[in-house]
């Protein structure tokens, strides 16, 4: 089950990354730092935000989306300023900037095998709920 968050520990995260994030990301880190989204007919790990209040939140945030955007910018074809979100397998759910100041509530599918990115959602909060005609 998935840990909540502080405005603390996502204001942190704003901090490292030098913009805000949408509010609709800050209320689903806050309601459950981690977690699944669901897209592309696959379910996505969430990058939660680094907790380190204890040693419990610690150890189960240490794969923080700052960390997992970090690494995915070492790779040349990934997108400029994009925020990695969520994964499977090698590929990310990511956001792009709105401006110098925030990222955009919208998420992109970015393949780690190619250099697109494709529009899959308005915000994550559309990606939160099973759909209904899910057949795994």
């Amino acid at each position: 089950m998935p840990l909540t968050t502080t405005d603390q520990w996502l204001d942190e995260a704003e901090a490292s990354l030098g913009r805000r994030l949408p509010a609709s990301l800050r209320k689903l880190l806050k309601e459950r730092n981690g977690g699944e989204l669901y897209a592309t007919d696959d379910v996505w790990e969430v990058h939660p935000v680094w907790d380190k209040r204890d040693r419990r939140y610690l150890t189960r945030t240490f794969n923080h989306l700052v960390a997992e955007t970090e690494s995915c910018r070492e790779v040349d074809w990934y997108p400029a300023d994009a925020l990695a979100i969520a994964v499977c397998n090698a590929d990310r759910l990511v956001l792009m900037p709105e401006d110098e100041t925030r990222y955009d509530d919208t998420v992109y599918f970015w393949d780690f095998h190619g250099e697109e990115v494709e529009r899959i959602a308005n915000s994550v909060l559309d990606l939160v709920d099973e759909p209904e005609d899910w057949d795994e």
